[in-house]
């Protein structure tokens, strides 16, 4: 038998014990004034309604305004990157928020435009937007801006990027300087350019470098170059850095590991 409606009150005092339901059916109910709709992408005054079976994610809204998509992806329709069956859950409110939170209300942190903030943080400044490991093929070449290049028997770079912190190492071998201009500053390739500040960093190992035992040397990473260089501090007189003749063509060797700062 067929049942077209059935009240609620007759599933509460037992009348009606079990249904087999339609699978293109409109289910509206009364939660504040809401709706839920089922099988329909069409929100004119409700809450939430399921898509159509084509469209596998569910919308949300607020006085029949769409505000929000949880679903499967079917391959960038929802955001665009995803790949097919990809869970997504996208905002629809401008500056919105993928909030999580816990017993009370409390608030855990959110993903926004920013990136993820945690706890009851909104400042741009303090969100988590990168997090990033890999490697590259650091170059030794005679300026900041890029010049000639030294041979190299190796290279090798590694590095990790959390936000706008920058942990990086590099390792080269085998320096021969024949194709570079003679007694200019050696500079080595940063996997990111720094910003916000001039630092320095004294965690280095070369061999085979002809250089005053006096001198103190430090690798500088400068602000808005992409390239860092060696500055030899000295007593009582004007730094000098490393150069292109103290270099033991073919046998020099410099190790470095430095934190710095770049852009988010």
């Amino acid at each position: 038998m067929a049942i077209d409606t059935i009240k609620t009150s007759a599933i509460l005092d037992g009348s009606v014990t079990s249904a087999d339901l339609d699978t293109n059916i409109d289910i509206t109910g009364r939660v504040s004034g809401g709706t839920l709709g089922v099988g329909t992408s069409t929100i004119s005054s409700g809450k939430v309604a399921m898509d159509a079976s084509s469209n596998n994610y569910i919308r949300f809204a607020d006085g029949g305004s769409l505000t929000g998509l949880v679903g499967l992806s079917d391959g960038g329709t929802l955001v665009t990157g995803t790949t097919d069956g990809d869970f997504v859950i996208r905002t629809e409110t401008s500056g919105g928020a993928l909030v999580f939170g816990g017993t009370g209300g409390g608030k855990w942190g959110q993903f926004d435009s920013d990136g993820l903030k945690f706890n009851g943080d909104t400042a741009a400044a303090n969100a988590l937007s990168d997090y990033e490991v890999g490697t590259y093929t650091p170059t030794v070449t005679d300026a900041l801006g890029g010049g000639n290049s030294c041979s190299l028997s190796s290279a090798s770079g590694r590095y990790a990027k959390v936000g706008n912190l920058v942990w990086n190492h590099i390792d080269v071998t085998g320096i021969n300087t024949a194709g570079i201009t003679t007694n200019n500053v050696l500079c080595f390739l940063l996997p990111f350019t720094p910003a916000g500040v001039t630092s320095y960093s004294s965690d280095y190992y070369w061999t085979n470098i002809n250089y005053n035992p006096n001198d103190i040397p430090s690798f500088q990473i400068i602000n808005g170059y992409i390239r860092g260089r060696f500055v030899l501090t000295r007593d009582n007189t004007t730094g000098e850095y490393l150069r292109e003749g103290t270099i033991n063509d073919g046998n020099s060797n410099v190790s470095i590991t430095m934190v710095y700062y770049t852009t988010a």
